[in-house]
């Protein structure tokens, strides 16, 4: 199990009329030194994580987790376009930035961190790779904590970038930074012994058939099903979840809540549930999100308040 002890987001609707918002501004108020000549993959993760750790001091060793569908998209395809297109050699600091860490350096030297720095990305469930790995690491005690983060960015022109990420050319976007401070989990499960603790990430796994999602839906307890929401995604719109699925509470109709589309929508959902008070429940809730890949594999997250 992991402890959430902090959240922080990013987060922008985006569309084919206006353009991006400038993020100068937001930069300049979460970096504590100038950084020239970043991208805006770096942009995002640098706002996103100074909204997380916001008041609190990290230690060095603490290790900073950076996921991403695509991670800096926009600036790899203008690397490439000079390069192809064009034949010309692209800027020094343009071709460093496409590499997947560049943004985890800028992070870490903004928060004067010294510990593991990872980029993970798996196509279609990035948040729950990132998780997987954290827990890991945490469990063998590789580390004490991590920071991690789930950015993406929306390049224009938007049509082009829906046939990426493979969905409808109707769908809305957003551009999305989520990020969550992990520390191990500790045994007691007393809110008073749980300093900080904000909820706790009991199951992160795999599955690989809707058979096995539907036994391990099954198997939950009824207390927990009582208190429980669910959030469904699928990277393929034809597929329908099992009514098991659907009848459970979704998450997103019991909030209201209207967001849009981005490869880190299940961090954004998350993060969600955990800054904000569950409806029409009088104990802890739960959420699980499944998301469903293009190979039909189960991604689940089981999230309890504490």
């Amino acid at each position: 199990m992991l402890d959430i002890v902090a959240v922080g987001d990013y987060y922008a609707p985006v569309d084919d009329t206006t353009e991006a918002a400038d993020l100068k501004q937001e930069v300049k108020q979460a970096c504590r030194q100038r950084f020239r000549r970043i991208d805006r993959f770096t942009q995002l993760c640098l706002i996103g994580s100074s909204r997380c750790v916001e008041g609190i001091s990290l230690a060095p060793e603490t290790g900073l987790y950076i996921g991403s569908r695509f991670a800096a998209i926009s600036n790899t395809i203008n690397v490439q376009t000079q390069m192809i297109k064009h034949g010309q050699i692209p800027k020094p600091a343009h071709f460093i930035n496409t590499l997947s860490n560049s943004a985890g350096y800028y992070v870490g030297r903004n928060l004067a961190l010294e510990g593991k720095n990872l980029f993970i990305s798996r196509a279609d469930a990035s948040t729950e790779a990132v998780l997987q790995m954290a827990q890991l690491d945490l469990q063998c005690q590789t580390a004490d904590q991590i920071l991690v983060g789930i950015v993406d960015e929306m390049p224009s022109p938007l049509s082009d970038h829906r046939q990426r990420l493979g969905v409808d050319s109707s769908t809305p976007l957003a551009e999305a930074s989520h990020w969550l401070l992990l520390r191990r989990s500790t045994e007691s499960n007393k809110k008073s012994e749980k300093t900080n603790c904000l909820s706790v990430i009991e199951e992160v796994k795999t599955l690989g058939s809707e058979r096995d999602l539907i036994d391990w839906l099954t198997a939950i307890p009824e207390d927990i099903r009582r208190n429980g929401f669910i959030h469904y995604s699928s990277a393929t719109a034809s597929n329908t979840p099992d009514t098991l699925i659907t009848a459970w509470p979704s998450y997103l109709t019991a909030m209201n809540l209207d967001m849009r589309y981005s490869p880190a929508l299940t961090a954004g959902v998350l993060s969600h549930f955990v800054q904000n008070p569950s409806p029409g429940t009088a104990t802890p809730a739960t959420l699980i999100t499944v998301h469903r890949d293009e190979d039909q594999r189960f991604h689940i997250i089981r999230v309890r308040k504490t």
